[in-house]
């Protein structure tokens, strides 16, 4: 079976969704479109590692929330899964995401599997943009 991840909107302390286009997950209209707002929806407070805008990693309690989501176009089953700070830190945007995928999520180490993959994958990408500015000087370079 292929795992496939995606985020529905990862709005991480360093950005916001809004940059790429995606729908802010603050709406509760967003929710109860993809139906993770009502009795379906399970839900458990943890301790996760949230960076601030230094990049210092700080336990905060964090709820998750996941519900099976229903896309009328895909005929295979779909969960999303949510994590977000119940109350926000003063000085810094808030973090939340908000990701789709296709393996099934009925427990709360179901739920936090997807959030712990997607964690390393944005750390990764943050390194690589991080060696690509610094190392290789890629924003000094002239292109034209």
């Amino acid at each position: 079976m292929c795992h496939s991840l995606v985020p529905l909107c990862a709005q991480p302390s360093s950005g916001g969704c809004g940059d790429r286009g995606l729908p802010a997950p603050t709406s509760r209209h967003v929710y109860e479109c993809i139906g993770l707002v009502g009795p379906a929806t399970r839900r458990h407070q943890l301790y996760r590692p949230i960076g601030d805008s230094k990049g210092q990693l700080h336990q905060r309690l964090c709820a998750l929330k996941w519900a099976n989501l229903e896309l009328h176009q895909i005929e295979k089953a779909r969960w999303l899964v949510d994590l977000a700070p119940p109350d926000a830190v003063a000085d810094e945007s808030p973090t939340r995401w908000c990701l789709v995928t296709n393996v099934r999520v009925s427990t709360l180490a179901d739920g936090v599997e997807p959030v712990d993959i997607y964690t390393h994958r944005w750390r990764t990408c943050e390194d690589f943009h991080k060696c690509l500015k610094t190392g290789c000087g890629i924003e000094s370079r002239d292109f034209d």
